[in-house]
């Protein structure tokens, strides 16, 4: 399900919202008055360009190992939730943040579900998703 704002209203176990709030072009201009976010369904940010969702998951829904052409940064509102990547997996509550650079990722939440703020950047067109890098740095996962 796509929205355009956040409710904060509870999920059931298999539900997932993906709350669309915001999105800009690689050369952004300021939102004009009445502007309301487009209802694209599609996760990638355009090169340059950014998306700005909410993501509601339900108690132990998980996403499985996927790539996008795009770094994030989130920041896990509520709940818990295991990131896991091709070189372990880290366990995240709410008020940690993460930063996911294209690389092979999964999600799943934990007993209560999750909510996870996040801001997706379109990397350049050389980079699609099958093409992103597994590893972006030298720092192992916890």
């Amino acid at each position: 399900m796509l929205t355009d704002g956040w409710s904060g209203a509870e999920l059931r176990r298999g539900e997932t919202v993906v709350h669309h709030l915001w999105a800009f072009d690689a050369i952004p201009t300021p939102p004009s008055v009445g502007a309301t976010a487009s209802t694209d369904v599609a996760f990638d940010a355009p090169a340059g360009g950014t998306k700005w969702i909410i993501t509601e998951m339900g108690p132990d829904v998980e996403a499985p190992l996927h790539k996008t052409a795009t770094v994030d940064y989130g920041v896990i509102v509520a709940g818990s939730v295991r990131l896991g990547l091709e070189t372990g997996s880290v366990d995240l509550t709410a008020g940690d943040v993460v930063l996911v650079g294209g690389a092979q990722h999964s999600w799943h939440a934990g007993p209560n579900g999750c909510v996870i703020a996040t801001v997706l950047v379109g990397l350049p067109d050389e980079y699609e998703a099958e093409n992103v890098p597994a590893q972006v740095d030298d720092h192992p996962a916890r």
